[in-house]
């Protein structure tokens, strides 16, 4: 008597078998799910390791909940002034020729069940938006302005915004101020706050126009950035050197570009310098799109962060990060500076350490604060 091997069930034959059977549903709800699976995964590990980097707690949604308007509406805003929210829509009322507060903000206050979190209502007419000055201004606000609508609500510096478009352009707006004591009174200011809503600078440092007096001319010219980078986009490629090298095209990176016969004066170039990172903004020729590039001066590796070209803002700190571990250095401030080349140890040195290499130490593990040296 012989015996039949059966085959072995794989995953691409148990997926020819549901597609067999009629399954298409199964097999593109189970490959969601998968893939669903492996993006939390990926998502729970960067959450990680920003955990481990800048020590910060982790944010978890503890409770849902849905506020009702009278008229059917497109929320907006919501935000927490002193113990309420506030909620902030635009509304179509069709034939209504005028509009009140209450059909722009719904005021509520957030209370906890025992199947988890709910809204009550409040009475504006009983509440700071009763205020007459603001009545006045939110009712002259309509009446110019027909086609007004709710933009944003901010909290900042003790004061509530209310923004409205007022206009086609993206600076007609009109914003309502508020002042936010501290005992929790809330009052009107005025319909003036336009500047107090002015995005912050998307950087925290300068660019630099890259000139004609910066290029070296050879048999592959280049741009000299800083006398540490050597950048250009002949020949095809836009490539990136650390050595003055003009007898040879090849570097430390390289990508390319769409223009091959553009030569180095037709592409712009910006840098910066920040800390030990060279940034670097680069717009070939006859590219609409800028790229950015980061160079690391200690690593010496180059990588492509567009990101960079529409914002970048530094995170300052206080101390110097030493490891992924959350140590931090700091010198002593009775004793000299630690110099730019030192790093920080938990372990002591087999020398007793002196006043120009002691340093203090910190940790993010509490309660141990633990001692360090700092060796060169």
């Amino acid at each position: 008597m012989s015996a039949i091997a059966t085959p072995v069930p794989t995953a691409d034959n148990q997926v020819d078998q549901a597609v067999a059977q009629g399954g298409a549903y199964e097999v593109l709800r189970r490959r969601l799910g998968e893939q669903g699976t492996r993006l939390r995964g990926l998502v729970e590990a960067l959450n990680t390791r920003r955990l481990q980097e800048f020590g910060d707690s982790r944010m978890e949604t503890i409770g849902r909940l849905r506020i009702r308007t009278e008229h059917n509406s497109v929320g907006r805003d919501v935000v927490q002034v002193g113990e309420l929210l506030l909620f902030g829509f635009n509304v179509y009322m069709g034939l209504k020729t005028t509009t009140s507060i209450a059909d722009v903000f719904g005021l509520y206050r957030l209370v906890e069940t025992g199947e988890g979190y709910d809204v009550a209502p409040l009475d504006i007419a009983a509440s700071f938006l009763a205020d007459p000055g603001f009545q006045r201004d939110f009712g002259e606000l309509y009446s110019y302005y027909k086609d007004a609508r709710l933009l944003q609500l901010i909290v900042r510096d003790s004061r509530l915004l209310m923004a409205f478009q007022i206009g086609l352009k993206s600076t007609d707006v009109r914003v309502f101020r508020w002042t936010l004591a501290s005992d929790g009174t809330i009052n009107y200011l005025d319909a003036r706050g336009e500047r107090d809503i002015v995005l912050p600078p998307p950087f925290d440092f300068e660019w630099i126009r890259a000139t004609k007096d910066m290029e070296v001319s050879g048999r592959h010219p280049h741009l000299n950035i800083l006398d540490t980078l050597f950048v250009e986009t002949t020949g095809g490629d836009l490539t990136i050197k650390v050595e003055n090298n003009t007898e040879t095209g090849a570097g430390v990176y390289s990508e390319p570009v769409e223009d091959r016969t553009q030569s180095l004066d037709d592409a712009q170039f910006d840098y910066a310098r920040v800390g030990s990172l060279i940034l670097l903004k680069v717009l070939p020729y006859r590219e609409s799109t800028w790229r950015g590039l980061v160079y690391n001066t200690l690593t010496g590796k180059v990588t492509r962060v567009d990101a960079i070209v529409q914002a970048c803002i530094q995170l300052r700190r206080t101390t110097a990060s030493s490891s992924r571990a959350g140590t931090t250095c700091r010198t002593a401030s009775t004793r000299r500076s630690m110099p730019s080349s030192a790093t920080c140890s938990t372990s002591a040195p087999s020398a007793r350490p002196t006043a120009k290499t002691c340093c203090t130490c910190s940790t993010n593990a509490k309660p141990a604060r633990p001692r360090c040296w700092c060796t060169t």
